[in-house]
């Protein structure tokens, strides 16, 4: 999962550079009919989300340019229930090309944020716990994604190949280092293993 965010309440001028936070994701699902070509596939995931956010500069030591900065990356982990629906537009007896889509809907079961300073060498500063049961934050996070896909045919099953997008709707914590809302997005790849039933 390659994550970032959407940095609510600030103006242009005020809003920081948000950079991005590549965590894991895994989990399981189940897919039924609905018809030849379209199914029902729910899925419940474990997956890291967050992002990133530093200031930095540099220093001109004996003419050489050393980078000196600070990065604050935020942390959440969560469980998500999501609920697409796929379209198959190939599928043989090889192959099957398919798109999905659908919401989703997130759990924060725990929240920090790394800071980390550098020149030369990265240094963990602290590391600070987010509370997410403060009633600023929100644990429950309302959603959408959209993705493609490739199953590969075995004998048993099939290989999975996956690209997807997800957008939160709501913000779902306000992080100390900027106190401000963040909505997530993320951008992932997976690969996988069906099992037929």
């Amino acid at each position: 999962n390659i994550n970032s965010a959407t940095i609510n309440g600030l103006t242009a001028s005020l809003t920081p550079e948000v950079n991005t936070y590549t965590g894991f994701s895994g989990g399981v699902y189940y897919s039924t009919p609905l018809s030849n070509n379209v199914h029902f596939r729910p899925e419940v995931n474990y997956t890291q989300k967050g992002f990133s956010i530093d200031a930095s500069s540099s220093v001109d030591l004996f003419g050489i340019d050393l980078p000196i900065g600070v990065e604050a990356v935020t942390k959440i982990n969560t469980i998500n229930l999501q609920l697409p629906i796929s379209y198959s537009f190939i599928n043989n007896d090889k192959v099957e090309m398919y798109a999905y889509a659908g919401p989703t809907l997130g759990y924060a079961t725990n929240a920090f944020v790394q800071t980390k300073a550098n020149f030369i060498f990265d240094f963990n500063i602290m590391k600070i716990d987010i509370n997410m049961n403060d009633n600023s934050n929100q644990r429950f996070e309302a959603g959408a994604l959209a993705g493609l896909g490739l199953g590969i045919k075995t004998s048993s099953g099939k290989i999975l190949i996956e690209t997807e997008y997800q957008h939160g709707l709501n913000a779902t914590l306000k992080t100390p280092i900027v106190s401000v809302g963040a909505t997530n997005k993320s951008f992932g790849f997976s690969v996988g293993y069906a099992i037929n039933i």
